[in-house]
């Protein structure tokens, strides 16, 4: 696996911007931009726009643009999707060089638990306290996520554990949906 490829922290700098960045890490990134030069007076500037803006400010390293995102840097960006533009800049000369995509993913070890929980997760865990009996008879409706969870018979809770089942095997990399062949067609 080449240096642009890792999506985590490095004592070695990367030489392009991760494709996921780590609230709480730090990130040491050397660009080469053999038309942009450090040694000619260019410098970089790391612009990441997404639920809030940043910006990073290169250093030369040679003729190449270290820049360096500390961990207060990584935790003032909110979880989610940002799009980022790298830009070459000299006396008002404004260059984008390079732009993309990152996700930034919260903090394991300082989110609460069960914040990281997807909405499959959380409702998964209230469909099987219900096929358990463990949902007492005040307990005919519930919110989770803003979603309402109503008291439904044991078949069809059966079948949305299946189906949330299916949900996050999918959010975890596997096949979501099992397909079953008999001699009348098929099923899922």
């Amino acid at each position: 696996m080449g240096v642009a490829e890792r999506n985590h922290a490095s004592v070695t700098p990367l030489d392009d911007v991760p494709a996921r960045l780590i609230a709480g890490d730090s990130y040491s990134l050397l660009l080469e931009e053999p038309d942009y030069p450090a040694t000619d007076g260019w410098a970089l500037q790391l612009v990441f726009n997404g639920l809030t803006q940043q910006t990073k400010t290169s250093s030369a390293s040679g003729a190449a643009h270290a820049i360096a995102l500390a961990t207060a840097d990584t935790l003032a960006l909110a979880s989610g999707l940002y799009r980022y533009v790298v830009r070459a800049t000299r006396s008002g000369a404004v260059h984008t060089v390079r732009d993309g995509v990152t996700t930034v993913s919260p903090d394991p070890a300082t989110t609460p638990a069960g914040d990281l929980a997807s909405w499959a997760e959380k409702a998964l865990i209230a469909v099987e306290a219900a096929i358990l009996g463990a949902a007492s008879d005040e307990m005919r409706m519930m919110m989770i996520d803003g979603r309402q969870l109503q008291k439904y018979s044991m078949d069809e809770l059966l079948r949305l554990r299946t189906r949330l089942k299916a949900e996050l095997t999918a959010e975890q990399g596997g096949f979501g949906v099992s397909i079953v062949m008999t001699a009348t067609g098929f099923s899922s």
